[in-house]
């Protein structure tokens, strides 16, 4: 056995309403866990449908945290790509105020978040037949840290961003993944409902 899921955690804000269950694999997709999420429709609405999925996986001696993040936003794939793509926008198109600056570096871009944390994002993969940009980061916190951004289309006006990340050391997971749901937050300002 390659890897075994340890633990597996739902987030989604209050709620008064079920959502439908989420669905988590293991990497060697021996096991399938429903987590069920509910969610309440205000001003946020599709951000309350978000919903966080945290799994870390032990294998052999290393715990890898992978983090999910399946997105509904009320905006065109085409649209919502454009900006994922746009690698060096990223201040100014996908998630303005969570990051306040992004130059970029060859093939690499510099973010400068809100809580005044810098990270260099360098750019793996971009496909725009999968609708899909993989970066990674490399620095002395972090023994690996790799991301996929992938926009899936839901009609003509609505779409849904997976955002999965993997890192090491998985003692950080809870501070990436508070900081995906500030995120997230900022995504759905820069696509608000029409």
């Amino acid at each position: 056995m390659v890897g075994t899921a340890r633990e597996e955690r739902a987030f989604a804000h209050p709620t008064n309403s079920p959502l439908a269950p989420v669905i988590a694999r293991s990497p060697c997709d021996e096991a399938i866990q429903t987590v069920s999420a509910e969610t309440s429709l205000d001003c946020f609405a599709s951000l309350a449908m978000t919903v966080f999925v945290a799994t870390t996986y032990h294998n052999q001696d290393t715990s890898m945290a992978s983090i999910h993040n399946d997105i509904s936003l009320p905006a065109s794939a085409r649209d919502v790509w454009d900006a994922v793509r746009d690698f060096g926008a990223l201040h100014q198109r996908l998630v303005p105020g969570f990051v306040t600056a992004c130059t970029l570096d060859g093939d690499a871009r510099i973010v400068t978040f809100a809580n005044g944390s810098v990270a260099r994002e360098v750019l793996v993969d971009c496909d725009d037949a999968r609708q899909r940009l993989v970066y990674a980061i490399n620095n002395e916190r972090l023994e690996h840290y790799s991301a996929s951004v992938q926009v899936i289309a839901e009609g003509d006006s609505r779409c849904r961003l997976v955002w999965i990340i993997d890192m090491l050391p998985n003692e950080l997971a809870p501070y990436v993944q508070g900081q995906t749901k500030e995120a997230v937050i900022a995504m759905h300002r820069a696509f608000p409902p029409a």
